[in-house]
């Protein structure tokens, strides 16, 4: 096995390279980005949790469709690139019903809210604001997986990595480097240019952060018990069948 660095400037959702010609694919940390907005979500709501599913039955469903097509192509991609026996380790966030996840998703949604209130940002803006990002289930995997039988599913789980910060600047800081950029890509120009719309999400993050949790009958800081799920899930490339 020879290994050589590049960059390659493509989409994972692109043909990246050749077919049969890598033996080792590593995905970390993005298969949780969908190819595009699937559709709107009600209101200021940021992301889709499957707690909140319940709620917009319909809108979940479509959400759910265009996650499962889009690791359905990556796989399909993949599955073409890679040598007989390659190996395709990935990693994605996942939604484990852990509730720190609600907590950041409504402070996100709160911010947007606080933002149309003072005349920041328009309604429609905000109804346009939601990131294209969608947290799976270790079913959710499954089905894409059965979907390309030309991988074999080899590990499958879910791990759970504490992320506690210093403080709760710290916290917001790293939330807004993930989603600001995917949150104000529909705002209008004059939105995205105003000071007053980017003082206001920070100072918004600053105070939604700033809140207690229990932890084991203590209450703490959010940001000291601040914790991302993933799903790992490997994949080995079946031999090809040949024609002859």
């Amino acid at each position: 096995m020879s290994a050589r660095p590049c960059v390659i400037s493509k989409g994972f959702y692109e043909r990246v390279l050749p077919s049969a010609s890598v033996d080792l694919v590593l995905s970390y940390v993005a298969l949780h980005w969908l190819s595009k907005l699937p559709t709107p979500l009600p209101g200021s709501q940021v992301t889709l949790l499957r707690r909140h599913a319940a709620t917009v039955p319909d809108v979940a469903l479509q959400w759910q469709a265009a996650a499962h097509s889009d690791l359905v192509r990556f796989l399909q991609l993949r599955v073409n690139e890679l040598c007989d026996n390659g190996v395709l380790c990935t990693t994605m966030v996942a939604d484990l019903d852990n509730p720190m996840a609600g907590t950041v998703n409504t402070a996100f949604n709160k911010c947007i809210a606080d933002m149309v209130t003072a005349g920041i940002v328009s309604t429609a803006s905000m109804e346009a604001s939601a990131v294209p990002t969608y947290f799976r289930a270790m079913d959710d995997v499954r089905a894409a997986a059965a979907a390309v039988p030309e991988l074999q599913l080899r590990a499958l789980e879910t791990v759970s990595i504490p992320m506690p910060f210093g403080n709760v600047a710290a916290m917001a800081n790293f939330f807004s480097v993930v989603m600001k950029p995917a949150m104000i890509a529909h705002m209008t120009d004059a939105e995205r240019a105003d000071p007053a719309m980017h003082e206001a999400l920070a100072d918004g993050l600053l105070r939604h952060f700033d809140v207690d949790v229990e932890v084991h009958g203590a209450v703490e800081p959010l940001y000291k018990h601040v914790s991302m799920d993933y799903i790992y899930a490997s994949f080995t490339r079946r031999p090809r069948v040949s024609s002859a």
